[in-house]
């Protein structure tokens, strides 16, 4: 299942889940909350989505938000400065969260609280506290909460895994992996 795959299995799922008509018919209306490299890459994919609507967006740089609002001008979204404001709009049934890490835990508790169903970019906190404040707020909401872990959802992520649980690696003690994508440095700069 490719991340494409699992946005649009998410988008589906609130859909269904709002119990407002079946999953393949039902419009989702969806809120960004940060939209640099990859929360803009999270509204580009769900553009190619049918049924979904972008309803508004947030980033607190004007400039990205404009970028973002001109992408997406098809579903004519609002812009918004403060994401807070975003959890009162009637319109909205999902919350794509792709801010900075320390933001995470706070944001999905709050759209949770809202009545929103969420998608939060990884780490979902980087406390125990902020984990357990979005664990927390998940069991009680209607809606429902998913971790952007993507990767765990690629085929040859998937095969290494099966791999690795079925023993043909060997005993594993410890893994550790890294993953690095696009410039770690502005051009210009220092190497």
């Amino acid at each position: 299942m490719s991340a494409i795959t699992n946005r649009r299995n998410f988008l589906l799922a609130s859909a269904a889940a709002a119990n407002l008509a079946p999953a393949a018919e039902q419009e989702v209306r969806a809120g960004f909350i940060g939209v640099g490299v990859r929360g803009g890459n999270l509204l580009k994919q769900s553009l190619l989505q049918e049924n979904v609507k972008i309803t508004a967006i947030c980033d607190i740089d004007p400039q990205t938000r404009d970028q973002a609002l001109t992408g997406a001008q098809r579903d004519n979204p609002r812009g918004l400065p403060d994401w807070r404001r975003m959890l009162d709009l009637k319109d909205i049934d999902a919350v794509f969260i792709a801010t900075p890490c320390d933001l995470h835990a706070e944001m999905a508790a709050a759209a949770l609280e809202a009545g929103k169903y969420v998608y939060c970019e990884k780490p979902l906190a980087i406390t125990a506290e902020g984990v357990d404040l979005v664990l927390k707020a998940a069991r009680r909401a209607k809606g429902f909460l998913q971790i952007g872990q993507q990767l765990r959802y690629f085929p040859t992520m998937k095969e290494a895994i099966r791999q690795i649980h079925d023993g043909l690696l060997g005993r594993s003690y410890v893994i550790k992996a890294h993953r690095h994508g696009g410039k770690s440095r502005p051009s210009g700069t220092a190497k």
